[in-house]
């Protein structure tokens, strides 16, 4: 079981003890929710950084400027990672854009001067 939670207050720089502690208030707030936890244990812990986006979009497609290179970064991997992935696959395989990716192209991050038409 994978847990997390927002007000665990840690970072990459956490002491391994903290990191401890924090795993096993997790794993006591899911006992609280979930049957069948009692004898659960942890088993591992680890902090992880998740992309977010600066405008908090995922962003999907060809690098402007940087030749053959297919970007694809999203804070959503789990819920959107299957969707992504089949869109991705047709839109490399094929060479045809996917309309439904258009608003999350990495061009929308270029100045404004370098987006404007020709």
């Amino acid at each position: 079981m994978h847990l997390e939670a927002p007000d665990a207050a840690v970072d990459l720089h956490t002491p391994d003890a903290k990191l401890r502690r924090w795993a096993e208030e997790l794993l006591g707030r899911a006992r609280l929710v979930v049957r069948g936890l009692d004898d659960a244990e942890v088993a591992g812990y680890r902090v992880c950084v998740r992309p977010m986006p600066a405008d908090g979009q995922s962003i999907v497609g060809w690098l402007p400027g940087a030749g053959g290179v297919y970007v694809a970064v999203t804070h959503s991997g789990v819920t959107l990672g299957a969707h992504l992935a089949r869109l991705i696959a047709a839109e490399v395989t094929s060479g045809a854009p996917a309309a439904e990716l258009a608003p999350y192209r990495p061009g929308r991050f270029a100045p404004a001067a370098s987006r404007l038409p020709g």
